[in-house]
C-alpha cells in the first residue's frame, strides 16, 4: 500500500519534503501506509490516523495545529507524541488552523488556533496551545461547563471542525458546539459571536444525534432516526435549498425536510464542504446541495442548487471526503474519482480547470505511464487531496515498462 498526495503544497502539507504544488498524485516516499484509517487536513496541514491509534502530521503549523509542541512548518510526516495521553486516537477533525482529536475513551482533545474559542478550553485560555489539551464537556450547562465527574460521563462519539468552530455529539445523542458563531453555526438560538466553552445545542423533539459535520459557516447533524438537521449560513442554500433568498442565517437545528432519497434508505453519512453538502444513503447513493460555483456538486454544470435534494449525483460510493470546494470519492470497485475546484490541482488530473463532473483519477508512474491500482481510502484537506492505493502486480508492471523502453 502506498500513500499519494496532490494539490496545493505551500506549507509542505503533501508530506513530500518540499513546498511545490502538485497537479497529479505524488507518492509519499519513506512512509508506511499500512493501517491508515483516516486522511484529513485543514487550511494547510495534514493529519493521518492509523488503526493502532497513532497520528502522523505535516504542513502548516503557525498556530501549533500539528500538535508537536512548536510552531515550525513540517514538510514530511511526523508522529504526534503526547506523553500525557493514555489512550488511542480514533478520530480527527481539522479546522482552518485548529485540530480536534477523539480518543477511544470518548475524550476530546484540541490544539492549534484558539482566537475564536474553537478549542473549547474556556474563556481563560489564551494564545495557541501547541500540544494536545483536554476539552471538558458537560451535559447540563450550555455556556458554563464544569469538568465532568466520573459518574456522569457521556463519551463523545463524533467530532467535526468548521473553519473556526467545533461540534461534537455524545453517546447519548447530545450535541455540543463552540468557537465562532457569527453565522449561526453553533445552533444556540441567536447570533453568538463566539463561545470558548462547549455549549449544549438543544435538538428538536429530543432527537438523538449520531454524527456531526461542519462547513465553513454551517453545521449538519444526522440523527439515529435518519433525519438531517442543519444550522448556520444559508447564503448558498446549504441549510434550506429552497429558501436561501428568504433566510440567510439559521440559528437553531432545522430539519432538512426536502430529502427525497429515491427509496435509498436512511442517510448513512453526511459531509460538508465550505458551502455545500453531501449525503450518502444506505444504498451508497450520494446527494448534493448548496454552492456550485466551481462544480463542487458534481452535476456537470456550475448552476446553483435551487431545488430540493432529490436526485443522486453518484452511486456505488464506499467513502466520500469533502475539501473546501472539491471532493474525492471511493467507489465500490476501488476507483477514486474527483471533482470541483481545481485551481491548484486538488482534483489530480494534471490541469487547473475546474472539474464539473465526477471523474476517475488515473495514477501515473514517474515516467508518465498509467499504473493499475486499487484505491483503498481517500481524504482531503481544505485544498489538498490524499489517497492510499494498492498497486496491482508492481513487478509485472515494471517488467512491462522496461520492455516498452526497448521496443
Amino acid at each position: 500500500m502506498t500513500l499519494y498526495t496532490w494539490g496545493p503544497n505551500s506549507y509542505g502539507q503533501l508530506g513530500i519534503k518540499h513546498s511545490d504544488d502538485k497537479f497529479t498524485p505524488q507518492r509519499v516516499e519513506d512512509y508506511t501506509a499500512d493501517g491508515i484509517t483516516l486522511l484529513t487536513g485543514g487550511g494547510g496541514h495534514t493529519c493521518i490516523l492509523k488503526a493502532n491509534g497513532t497520528l502522523d502530521v505535516c504542513g502548516w503549523n503557525n498556530r501549533g495545529q500539528l500538535g508537536l509542541g512548536h510552531t515550525r512548518d513540517i514538510d514530511h510526516l511526523q508522529p504526534v507524541c503526547g506523553s500525557d495521553l493514555c489512550a488511542k486516537w480514533v478520530s480527527i477533525a481539522c479546522g482552518w488552523a485548529h485540530t480536534i482529536g477523539l480518543t477511544d475513551l470518548g475524550e476530546v482533545y484540541a490544539w492549534g488556533c484558539n482566537r475564536y474559542g474553537q478549542l473549547g478550553l474556556g474563556e481563560a485560555a489564551k494564545g495557541a496551545p501547541t500540544t494536545a489539551t483536554t476539552v471538558p464537556l458537560a451535559s447540563s450547562k450550555p455556556l458554563h461547563v464544569p469538568l465532568q465527574s466520573e459518574d456522569d460521563v457521556d463519551p463523545v462519539t463524533s467530532i467535526a471542525a468548521g473553519l473556526r468552530h467545533t461540534c461534537v455529539c455524545t453517546k447519548s445523542g447530545r450535541v455540543y458546539a463552540w468557537g465562532s458563531g457569527r453565522h449561526g453555526q453553533l445552533g444556540l438560538g441567536s447570533q453568538t459571536l463566539k463561545t470558548g466553552v462547549p455549549a449544549h445545542v438543544p435538538m428538536p423533539n429530543g432527537d438523538c444525534a449520531v454524527q456531526v459535520a461542519a462547513g465553513q459557516y454551517h453545521t449538519l447533524i444526522r440523527t439515529a432516526s435518519g433525519r438531517v438537521y442543519a444550522f448556520g449560513s444559508n447564503k448558498h442554500g446549504q441549510i434550506c435549498p429552497d429558501t436561501k433568498t428568504e433566510c440567510h442565517f439559521v440559528y437553531t437545528p432545522t430539519l432538512i425536510g426536502n430529502l427525497n432519497l429515491e427509496s435509498s434508505g436512511i442517510p448513512l453519512v453526511v459531509d460538508c464542504g465550505w458551502s455545500h453538502n453531501f449525503l450518502m444513503s444506505g444504498l451508497k447513493e450520494v446527494y448534493a446541495w448548496g454552492r456550485n460555483a466551481y462544480g463542487q456538486l458534481g452535476i456537470g454544470t456550475t448552476d446553483a442548487s435551487e431545488e430540493s435534494v432529490s436526485n443522486a449525483v453518484l452511486r456505488n460510493v464506499e467513502q466520500l471526503s469533502c475539501g473546501s470546494e472539491h471532493t474525492l470519492a471511493l467507489l465500490t470497485d476501488k476507483t477514486c474519482i474527483t471533482w470541483g475546484w481545481n485551481e491548484h490541482g486538488p482534483c489530480g488530473h494534471g490541469g487547473t480547470d475546474n472539474i464539473l463532473s465526477p471523474t476517475p483519477l488515473q495514477l501515473l508512474s514517474d515516467d508518465g505511464i498509467a499504473t493499475q491500482a486499487e484505491c483503498l481510502i481517500v481524504g482531503t484537506g481544505y485544498g489538498h487531496s490524499m489517497a492510499v492505493f494498492s498497486i496491482k502486480n508492481p513487478v509485472q508492471q515494471m517488467r512491462n515498462r522496461k520492455q516498452d523502453n526497448f521496443e
